[in-house]
């Protein structure tokens, strides 16, 4: 079962994404990135004036997806779980600023990412990070190897 792009849409207005011009090819191409009953916590603008495009990066109850629908080499997608992630903090620049996080041990950089979306996903990301470790910390069902 495929997620449908109203779900998707209705979900990224629910985090109070502003849906923005441009943002319909990405939204086109969550349904296949996306299981059925994920939850998108929150979503950040990130800008490549260069190419005139606007990538983003999408953040579930599971994971972070950092999607680039470029012109010029198709369609391109970074999957992050949260259960390798390990710090994610954001960095102001003078009009953008800059996604830092460890990623299993590998130290990330997402350039370019709006100020006032950067900020709210970050702080997102550590809440959805916290509940993920949490959730497996306090599921009965996983047996620990001590």
């Amino acid at each position: 079962m495929v997620v449908s792009i109203e779900k998707i849409q209705k979900m990224l207005e629910e985090t109070g994404f502003p849906m923005g011009f441009g943002m319909h090819r990405e939204i086109a191409f969550l349904p296949i990135l996306l299981e059925p009953t994920e939850i998108i916590k929150s979503a950040a603008i990130c800008l490549e004036p260069a190419r005139n495009e606007t990538n983003f990066i999408i953040l579930t109850d599971r994971k972070m997806l950092y999607i680039d629908i470029s012109r010029t080499i198709g369609n391109v997608y970074d999957e992050y779980s949260l259960e390798d992630l390990l710090t994610i903090t954001f960095k102001n620049g003078l009009l953008l600023g800059t996604i830092e996080f460890n990623h299993a041990g590998k130290v990330r950089r997402i350039k370019k990412v709006d100020k006032k979306t950067g900020e709210i996903f970050v702080e997102r990301a550590n809440i959805a990070k916290s509940d993920y470790t949490h959730s497996i910390l306090t599921n009965p069902f996983m047996k620990y190897v001590g």
